[in-house]
């Protein structure tokens, strides 16, 4: 009868100490909950979304700034460059349009265009598009 005393008081104390320790473990949750800080900083091995889109961003409008400045000094009159995925267009500014790669070199795609101006000038020619994205230039004339 004395060991059944013992042991129950042992199961007893076990007993306290699991609930003790399940709500000190509650107790320490809530804490958690409350005090948290409001927005958690983490910091991802990938670059976000934004952050991918904004330097694209940057990179186009480096480009037209670059290319406006190319056009600017070859005394080429436009009126527009605009940048789509992989081509600028240029609205010149007798209403044709010409077409760079973005993936060539921009300075000798304008001195390309330069000289194909100059010449379809002189001989009177006027034309719609004139694509410069490949290795032979494309002229559609009106």
């Amino acid at each position: 009868m004395l060991w059944q005393k013992r042991r129950n008081k042992r199961k007893g104390k076990k007993k306290l100490i699991l609930y003790i320790v399940c709500i000190l473990s509650v107790i320490f949750g809530l804490l958690l909950l409350t005090f948290r800080p409001k927005e958690l900083q983490l910091i991802s091995p990938v670059p976000s979304q934004q952050v991918i889109l904004g330097s694209i961003e940057k990179n186009v409008i480096d480009r037209q700034q670059e290319t406006k400045s190319m056009l600017q000094a070859a005394t080429i009159v436009f009126s527009t460059v605009t940048s789509s995925q992989s081509s600028i267009i240029i609205k010149l500014d007798g209403g044709a349009d010409a077409i760079l790669s973005d993936e060539k070199d921009i300075s000798e795609q304008v001195s390309s265009l330069q000289g194909i101006l100059s010449r379809l000038t002189m001989e009177g020619k006027k034309f719609r598009l004139l694509d410069l994205r490949f290795s032979k230039p494309i002229i559609q004339f009106e």
